[in-house]
Formats: C-alpha cells, structure tokens, sequence
C-alpha cells in the first residue's frame, strides 16, 4: 500500500508541473544546483555589497525572511497533514524533501517589482508552509502579471484595468480575466 500511496503521490505532484523528474533525478538535480549555487556565492557576495549602495529601491524575498527552525517545523506539519495515516512515512518523506526543495528555491527567487513581491507574500499567506502551493500559485499570478504588461490598452482598456486593479488587488490571473471579458464584448 505505501508504494502505491508514493506513487499516487509523485503522479499528482508530476500532473501539476512541480516535478519533472523521478525522486532519484531530482536528487541528482539537486546536488548539481548546490555545487553551482556554491561556486556563484563569491559572485553574488560581490554583487550584494554593490546592490546595498541602492536598497532603497529593492523589493524583499518574504520567504527569504522566514525563520529556518520554523520553516521545518512548517513543512514537517504540513507532510503530517498529507500523511494522515501512521503508515504513510514514505509519502510524508517525500512531502518533506520536496517541500524542503521549493522552499530553497522560492528563498533564493529574485524580487525585481513591487507585483512579485506583494504576489509572493499573498501565496505564502493563503497557502502558508505548503511551498508546492506558493510556487504554483506564484507562477501563475506572475504569468497573468506578464500577459497583462505585454496589452496594448486604449483609454477604455486602461479604464477597465484600473477598476479591476482597485477590485482584485494582486490577483492578476483575476485582473486579466477582467480584462479579457471586457474587452470581447
């Protein structure tokens, strides 16, 4: 039964685009992105130290700012959520390590606009430790945010923008339904 509950488990998260490949591969991933996250640090050190001239226009990293102790504690109650059952201990692993994974990402994710920042501490308030969640929900905030930069709006277009805007917030996949509703008509 734990084999088939991993398997269900790794088919789902697969099925949303959050993994790619097998356990095993991303591992080996892994491994590869640290060594060339190690060998970039000294870069990126370098490049901190001139950014800190300029702070005033840098966004923040909500996820970069959470405490690791209490990130752990997040994912490893969030993996026991998932894995109702005492049985389970393959799937909450998995949960664990995968969860671990897109946090690390999601920390080291560059704030380059106010939209990205605001999006991210959205996700991280609706979907709390659950960093899969964050991640998709980024995603797909950012590429609404994306779509609706790259309209060529008229007067009328940019009226409805703003309204939708002031009712949706950050809520871009929203924003842009607006949009594209309005505008058809």
């Amino acid at each position: 039964m734990k084999k088939f509950s991993l398997a269900i488990a790794i088919a789902f998260v697969s099925s949303l685009g959050l993994m790619a490949c097998s356990p095993v591969e991303q591992e080996e991933q892994t491994e590869e992105e640290n060594q060339n996250n190690n060998e970039s640090e000294d870069v990126a050190e370098e490049s901190d130290n001139d950014a800190n001239d300029d702070d005033s226009s840098s966004f923040t990293n909500v996820i970069a700012k959470l405490d690791e102790s209490e990130v752990e504690d997040g994912i490893k109650a969030y993996a026991e959520s998932i894995a109702e059952d005492d049985d389970e201990d393959e799937l909450e692993a998995f949960t664990i390590e995968a969860e671990t994974e897109t946090y690390e990402e999601l920390a080291s994710l560059e704030i380059d606009n106010e939209a990205q920042e605001a999006v991210l501490k959205e996700a991280f308030d609706q979907y709390g430790y659950d960093f899969n969640g964050i991640k998709f929900y980024h995603r797909v905030q950012m590429e609404a945010y994306e779509e609706i930069q790259e309209l060529e709006l008229d007067n009328q277009g940019e009226e409805i923008l703003e309204d939708a805007k002031s009712s949706y917030g950050h809520d871009y996949d929203m924003i842009l339904f607006v949009l594209e509703e309005e505008l058809q008509d």
